[in-house]
């Protein structure tokens, strides 16, 4: 019996390892900080908030928080349509804080969809290989990310991906349609 669970314990170790699994033993990717977010605001504001953007600094190529980074953070931005908003900010640990702000900091429009950690890193993937292929380089080692509804100029979802180096400098900003995965600008 005592055989039975070494096994079962190993195997599930061996699988937490497989899937990515953060030093506090949850991911860390934008579906577990969307659920986090989600259920804070449900909590304290109701449940008639919905997501206008959100973003992070620092991700890794995979779309979870960079582990090289002593503060990194996933920022969910959600409005109820009038000039009030909440922005949840959420820390590797699982912590987050809820800010209530006025005015206009993007629009109050909702995005298409939410999304999933899926879409996030394909994203940046997208944009590695953009800089990559551009460049020759491959020192973009995180990713800032900003996603939010572009009412002045695309009228659709827009996504901004900052590539950074070890040093957390910017090398390229990579702009894509993330429905579609077009590229809009790349700006070094």
């Amino acid at each position: 019996m005592r055989i039975t669970r070494l096994i079962a314990l190993v195997g599930l170790l061996a699988l937490a390892c497989d899937l990515g699994v953060g030093a506090d033993g949850e991911l860390t990717g934008w579906d577990w900080a969307k659920a986090i977010a989600r259920d804070a605001v449900d909590m304290a504001y109701g449940e008639h908030w919905y997501v206008k953007g959100f973003g992070a600094v620092y991700l890794d190529i995979t779309g979870d928080l960079y582990d090289g980074m002593s503060f990194p953070e996933w920022d969910v931005y959600y409005s109820d349509g009038s000039e009030a908003y909440l922005w949840v900010l959420i820390h590797p640990d699982g912590q987050y804080s809820i800010f209530e702000l006025e005015g206009y900091d993007f629009n109050n429009l909702p995005l298409a969809s939410t999304y999933d950690s899926e879409a996030v890193g394909s994203w940046l993937r997208t944009a590695s290989r953009v800089y990559r292929e551009l460049t020759g380089l491959t020192d973009d080692v995180c990713y800032e990310l900003d996603c939010y509804y572009d009412e002045a100029y695309y009228d659709c979802d827009y996504v901004s991906v900052g590539l950074c180096n070890a040093e957390l400098e910017t090398l390229a900003s990579v702009d894509l349609l993330p429905q579609t995965g077009e590229i809009v600008e790349v700006s070094f």
